[in-house]
């Protein structure tokens, strides 16, 4: 019996793509409302360079009752397979739902986790009695830039000497990718700082300063970059 895991396109692809990577499935299946087709692109294409098979599963989400006959959809179709749905993207109406329709699955064939990227852990709601599990480093330095939005290129068509470079960056550059959701005040100022420098006219210095001391955790940040 294959296993397919099942997760909820959402702007947090990091919650989407480290279970699934942990998981090791078969097969995932990602439900893309209209308003989330975009980031489930992202997340196949991300999951598509671990070469992982992926499914994007178009999922209405007009109201209520929509969501109930898509769920039992699914249902149907995943009957007969080992399924680990990931219950922490969508709406909590989404989650809700589906987490009470999978149920009419054989109940040892279904697993539902709840990815707490805050505290770096996996917490199963089903089965009963699995204990949480610490998330594994499964991601490279591209998941984590593929997973804010950056471009990646094909990697026959890299700088050998960038690689080198970025890499020796990886594990500030997974730091920041973890807590960006918290940085996002201090991203700006560092974006306003890193356009100042940029200007090539006579008002260019390469020091640049910011407009307020940054609080301790920034400190830190600007410390480690500095190596």
């Amino acid at each position: 019996m294959t296993t397919i895991f099942l997760c909820i396109a959402t702007g947090q692809n990091l919650a989407n793509l480290i279970p699934a990577l942990q998981t090791k499935p078969a097969e995932v299946w990602i439900l893309a409302t209209p308003a989330m087709r975009n980031q489930a692109q992202s997340l196949k294409k991300l999951l598509d360079r671990h070469h992982i098979p992926v499914r994007i599963e178009p999922f209405a989400d007009d109201n209520f009752a929509t969501l109930q006959t898509e769920a039992m959809r699914l249902a149907e179709m995943l009957d007969g397979h080992s399924v680990v749905f990931n219950a922490t993207g969508g709406t909590k109406q989404m989650a809700l739902v589906l987490t009470d329709t999978l149920q009419v699955l054989d109940k040892d064939a279904v697993g539902i986790l709840y990815a707490d990227t805050t505290h770096q852990r996996i917490d199963w709601l089903r089965p009963k009695g699995r204990d949480s599990e610490a998330m594994q480093d499964v991601l490279s330095l591209e998941d984590i830039l593929g997973a804010q939005g950056f471009r990646l290129g094909e990697v026959k068509n890299r700088n050998e000497e960038w690689v080198k470079t970025t890499e020796a960056r990886g594990q500030i550059t997974k730091d920041l990718g973890d807590k960006a959701d918290k940085l996002g005040g201090f991203f700006g100022a560092l974006n306003t700082l890193a356009h100042r420098a940029a200007q090539k006219n006579e008002n260019f210095v390469p020091r640049q300063e910011l407009d307020y001391d940054p609080g301790p955790q920034y400190v830190e940040i600007l410390k480690r970059a500095q190596n």
